[in-house]
């Protein structure tokens, strides 16, 4: 199994996202974690590794048919992995990191109001009030937020990254070395 941990203000996340959504729809068994690199609870302007990494990306993310304005501001993202995490099935959850995406790099929504977080789980068909509530759940949020501090430890210091049965790797390979990674 593969397991790609991502943040929504990053485009080589998002990148890395559909190119792993691409090898899911084939039948490769890969999990997204929700990793808030940043760690914040209000949003920043985007930082200089965003604007890095937005440089780096955007040409392919162009080609993939996204076509993202310069990063703006780098948004508190917990509530957003807590929702991900609580999606009812896989394909919920696919569609709820593109509806954040969508909503982040192309609408300029900030992912840290619950308020949008709300709109956007109603968008993908989930309860609106339950993911508010979710989201307001101190409690749920100091545990989601103990259980990313446990994989920064094991060596994920950024996003995004591709954990291959323990051995972090970066995402941005060929075709043809995915699929070997996906076989073994």
């Amino acid at each position: 199994m593969l397991i790609l941990h991502h943040d929504y203000p990053s485009a080589g996340s998002l990148r890395a996202v559909l190119t792993l959504d691409e090898l899911v729809d084939r039948g490769a068994d890969v999990t997204f974690h929700g990793l808030d690199v940043l760690g914040v609870a209000t949003p920043l302007p985007a930082t200089l590794d965003d604007l890095q990494d937005w440089a780096r990306h955007r040409e392919v993310l162009a080609e993939m048919g996204w076509d993202l304005p310069r990063p703006r501001r780098h948004p508190a993202t917990l509530g957003a992995h807590m929702v991900e995490r609580a999606c009812p099935d896989a394909a919920t959850a696919r569609a709820w990191r593109l509806a954040c995406h969508r909503a982040h790099w192309l609408e300029g929504r900030d992912l840290g109001d619950w308020d949008v977080l709300g709109e956007l789980a109603g968008d993908v068909g989930m309860d609106a009030a339950m993911v508010r509530s979710l989201v307001a759940d101190r409690g749920q949020a100091a545990q989601v937020r103990r259980e990313m501090i446990v994989v920064r430890g094991d060596g994920v210091g950024g996003v995004p990254v591709l954990d291959v049965h323990g051995t972090k790797v970066s995402p941005f390979m060929s075709a043809e070395d995915l699929a070997t990674l996906v076989a073994l």
